[in-house]
């Protein structure tokens, strides 16, 4: 029996989650948890994202979370190599991941790594990378405040994909339904 809609959500959160706790990277994990949940699982795409994870190789820009969760929106809604030339499936995209964006930015107040984690250390940006102040870091929280975020993220892209994925059923299944009352 399929799962139903809040299973799924919750297993993408839940995954997304336990994974980054145990491997880092957020990029990956983030699309980790929504590839398992939606039982969508790419090799290629979750290597492509490792470089994605610390802000865009961390450079502590865009959130790699929010990187790797479009990453599983374009899979979902982007368009394919054979429909290169039609700008329309180009940007169906658009409006699931502008959606998660706008999520995104409202919910942690930023899409930029170093403004997140600055906000989840209280006002005060470290560097992880200079070992006195990971360990300030670590004491403000900041790695499990990262893990919560990307559990959110995964959660919030899995109920996205689902939403459409129901839309398009009923569409779907109210196009035939037409059809079959145009054949009587």
């Amino acid at each position: 029996m399929p799962e139903d809609k809040e299973t799924i959500i919750r297993k993408a959160s839940e995954q997304a989650r336990e994974c980054a706790r145990k491997y880092r990277g957020c990029s990956q994990t983030t699309l980790m948890g929504l590839q398992d949940a939606l039982e969508l699982r790419d090799d290629n795409l979750f290597q492509a994202a490792s470089g994605l994870s610390g802000g865009i190789g961390d450079m502590r820009d865009v959130c790699g979370a929010l990187l790797g969760a479009c990453l599983m929106l374009g899979v979902k809604f982007g368009r394919r190599r054979q429909n290169v030339r039609s700008f329309t499936r180009l940007t169906s995209s658009y409006i699931p991941v502008g959606k998660l964006y706008k999520w995104f930015e409202k919910e942690f107040g930023s899409v930029k790594c170093r403004d997140l984690r600055t906000a989840f250390a209280g006002g005060v940006y470290y560097d992880m990378n200079v070992p006195w102040q990971a360990k300030l870091a670590n004491a403000a929280g900041i790695k499990e405040k990262c893990v919560d975020m990307i559990a959110r993220t995964a959660a919030k892209t899995a109920e996205l994909i689902l939403e459409a994925d129901h839309h398009g059923e009923q569409a779907t299944a109210g196009a035939k339904r037409k059809r079959a009352a145009k054949k009587q």
